[in-house]
């Protein structure tokens, strides 16, 4: 038992250095010009966002050269940076993640983007692929 549920897949997020051009791309494919943006300044990131059904897809931009999104892309070039979960109980999962010996970025969870507790898991645990667990406040 796991002692959390994981609800949805909320959102997958993708790097860029010029996020304006993939925001044009989305706005004009979805047909979303009035989607919604915030800094996020935790992670020194702009985000964007465009829903499709009950999913969406976050843009990512560094807005320093510090930011862990800048040296994403300057290792890995633009793409998919991660897929985040929402679950139902963040510290719960947290909690399952340590004891089941994958690494979890953020412990205790940090305010990320639309005011939600986020965490990572560390790609090497997680088959490649970095996941965000992510919990409405």
């Amino acid at each position: 038992m796991t002692g959390f549920k994981v609800i949805k897949i909320d959102h997958i997020a993708i790097a860029s250095n010029d996020a304006q051009k993939i925001n044009n791309f989305f706005a004009e494919l979805l047909s979303d010009k009035d989607y919604k943006q915030e800094e996020v300044d935790s992670e020194q990131v702009r985000t964007s966002f465009f829903k499709i059904a009950d999913v969406n897809i976050e843009t990512l931009e560094p807005l320093t050269k510090e930011s862990t999104i800048a040296g994403y892309l300057k290792n890995n070039g633009p793409g998919i940076h991660h897929i985040a979960l929402l679950v139902d109980n963040i510290i719960a999962a947290i909690d399952y993640f340590k004891n089941n010996k994958i690494r979890v970025i953020y412990d205790p969870p940090k305010i990320g983007a639309s005011n939600k507790l986020i965490t990572f898991l560390h790609p090497k645990d997680t088959f490649g692929v970095l996941i965000e667990i992510s919990q409405n406040q």
